[in-house]
């Protein structure tokens, strides 16, 4: 049961891999800011000039400080969600696949050792069980 639940899991994992976010949505959405950015650029230059010619020095200072964040936030935004589309791609943010691997390798070498030091009534059944494989050699068995 627990093999059955740790496939789906990694079915599961390869299926959310292999059907990622269609590239015309990741471009739209990269398009998006910084035609954003154009249009901030150009609005938010047209009210400093504004204020330019009033005398108004905060908003003056403002601007361009407002700018500068706002553009370096909207693309911070889509590097970091570039760096967590793929867990699995091995980077500095990605899931520890080496320890993963590690446990998993010590998993199955566990394995390994207890099929090698089976208990004494394992190892009389287990050969009746390879050789025929019908009922007869279960142990409790009706025997023939």
């Amino acid at each position: 049961e627990r093999v059955n639940k740790g496939r789906g899991g990694v079915a599961s994992i390869c299926a959310q891999l292999g059907t990622p976010i269609p590239m015309s949505y990741v471009h739209f959405i990269g398009i998006m800011v910084k035609v954003h950015n154009i249009l901030a650029a150009v609005f938010l230059g047209v009210i400093m000039a504004r204020k330019m010619v009033s005398e108004g020095t905060l908003m003056c200072a403002m601007v361009p400080m407002r700018l500068f964040f706002l553009s370096m936030l909207y693309n911070a935004i889509l590097l970091i969600n570039e760096e967590i589309m793929n867990p699995f791609n091995g980077d500095l943010m990605d899931f520890p696949m080496r320890k993963y691997d590690e446990g998993i390798e010590a998993d199955g070498l566990s394995y390994v050792s207890a099929g090698q030091h089976l208990p004494r009534w394992l190892r009389k059944w287990r050969p009746g069980l390879l050789r025929s494989g019908g009922e007869d050699d279960h142990p409790g068995g009706n025997g023939g």
